[in-house]
């Protein structure tokens, strides 16, 4: 019982989780649709479970993985002159991840983020979460739609 690889069938990942490599997955399959790939902790996907157990295929990551998935995550931290910069200058300069998009809101002296970027595995993200978490002036960095 082989698992069937990835890249010879067509799949789409699921933009209520976004799941990247090295989540835990599990695919669902349409007649006539491309298999879509879900986080296996994600609400839409333990519904579906739930509902059409046989449209569940087991689903695994190809290890030679080539293509960045889009994930993001929510950063909070202390509006000093320079934050912008610290932060991007880890993402883009340090480790050469690419952002797809930047939002940023300061209130009462604190500033709350969502970066969405391009990542190629689920350890290059947290390791890159882990680079920001140093920052002095960063108070908190997770995953979006991570548990607590």
């Amino acid at each position: 019982n082989q698992p069937v690889e990835l890249q010879k069938i067509s799949y789409e990942i699921a933009n209520c989780c976004m799941p990247i490599p090295g989540d835990e997955i599990v695919g669902f399959i349409q007649p006539g649709e491309a298999i879509k790939i879900h986080h296996t902790n994600c609400p839409v996907a333990i519904n579906q479970m739930s509902k059409y157990g046989n449209k569940i295929i087991h689903t695994t990551w190809n290890d030679k993985e080539t293509v960045g998935f889009l994930s993001g995550i929510e950063i909070r931290g202390i509006d000093n002159h320079g934050f912008i910069k610290e932060v991007i200058g880890v993402i883009t300069e340090k480790l050469k991840i690419n952002i797809k998009s930047f939002h940023l809101e300061t209130t009462g002296g604190m500033i709350d983020g969502r970066i969405m970027l391009y990542v190629y595995s689920l350890q290059e993200l947290k390791n890159m979460m882990d680079h920001l978490g140093k920052l002095s002036d960063v108070k908190k960095v997770r995953r979006i739609g991570a548990k607590e």
